[in-house]
């Protein structure tokens, strides 16, 4: 029977860029107003799917005996263990592209798991919602694409071609 590998993290990258796409304000409105900050938030949970995807495959094919013990820990975590646990190097803590990694998380986990509860318009959660815009995707994005490219290297993952072309 013939096998083909699923690139899932492949898809939600393109989701994660259409969305992007279709929250970018245009000529008869270029305000970024609910509708396309939805699409915004969007984008990034995508690009979090993309990327928690791509190195929980890389876990699994590269550190079977040990992906289990590790599965259940953060992705920005994931991107700093599976590499040296093959003794490969992607990221580094402090540095790019694992600061990006950790933004889109933190990002990511406000979405997923904001509290819907009534709260002053200065707090910490609300401000971080209002200061994601187009500008912090472009770069979540980019370092994204760095980070999986990096990795891909590393890996020698084959079939990673598509991310040359990956500019917004």
């Amino acid at each position: 029977m013939r096998q083909t590998k699923v690139q899932i993290y492949k898809h939600w990258f393109i989701l994660a860029e259409e969305l992007y796409q279709a929250s970018e304000p245009n000529r008869n409105t270029p305000y970024l107003g609910d509708y396309r900050r939805r699409k915004l938030y969007g984008a990034v949970v995508f690009l979090a799917l993309a990327l928690e995807s791509f190195i929980n495959e890389l876990g699994l094919e590269y550190c079977s005996d040990d992906f289990a013990s590790i599965d259940r820990l953060p992705a920005p975590a994931k991107w700093l263990i599976v590499p040296k646990l093959t003794r490969r190097k992607v990221c580094s803590k402090d540095r790019e592209p694992h600061q990006s990694i950790q933004a889109i998380f933190v990002y990511r986990n406000l979405f997923v798991h904001f509290k819907p509860h009534f709260q002053p318009d200065d707090c910490k959660d609300f401000e971080k919602l209002k200061s994601h815009n187009h500008a912090l995707f472009n770069r979540l994005h980019e370092q994204s694409v760095a980070a999986m490219k990096l990795a891909s290297q590393e890996f020698n993952v084959s079939g990673m071609e598509w991310l040359d072309d990956k500019k917004l």
